[in-house]
């Protein structure tokens, strides 16, 4: 469940919905992405599986930068669409200026933590595997938590002055998933 910190929903009718769904890894933005498409009966599209051969890194090459960008920008072009999932900090920007809905999943680094570590040590792996999957887990939480985090919120904050049209959403850990739903349908029915 999540809570909502902030919410700025615009009564501007939409036939489409473009949802961008941003967040640290684990903090539920598969859940909420696979709960929103089937209530709002839209495609959604994972980028760590839709874009997984990319296999970018927190700190990618420009022509990486480059050629995500194109791939992703193919998602984007779609009539309508939830989008969730990582992606190089430069790349941010193009999801807000393409969505018309933004939700930023805000949940605790400690939770994800949690979450990770529960994920992958139940899985059938040597513990030599186990702990370089986790280590590469922690690396990722934590590179969200110092360099993509900030670069969210500061897109977040510019949006909600420069563009009215935008619907940008805050959760946190504790935000009711159904009270988002009948909101975003009410707001966009």
């Amino acid at each position: 469940m999540y809570r909502v910190k902030a919410i700025c929903i615009t009564k501007e009718v939409l036939s489409i919905y473009k949802i961008s769904i941003l967040g640290n890894a684990c903090a539920g933005k598969t859940t909420l992405s696979k709960n929103l498409s089937k209530k709002l009966n839209i495609p959604f599209y994972s980028i760590d599986e839709e874009l997984k051969t990319l296999r970018t890194t927190p700190f990618p090459t420009r022509q990486q930068i480059r050629h995500f960008s194109r791939e992703l920008g193919k998602l984007m072009g779609k009539d309508s669409w939830i989008i969730e999932g990582w992606c190089p900090r430069a790349v941010y920007e193009s999801r807000f200026q393409e969505s018309n809905i933004i939700i930023f999943l805000d949940v605790p680094l400690s939770v994800c933590m949690e979450r990770m570590h529960s994920r992958l040590l139940n899985g059938n792996l040597t513990n030599d595997i186990k702990r370089k999957i986790v280590d590469r887990a922690t690396d990722k939480i934590c590179t969200f938590e110092q360099h993509v985090k900030p670069v969210i919120l500061n897109l977040m904050n510019n949006y909600r002055k420069k563009d009215q049209s935008k619907t940008i959403i805050h959760l946190t850990e504790n935000s009711n998933e159904e009270e988002l739903i009948r909101s975003l349908k009410e707001t966009y029915a």
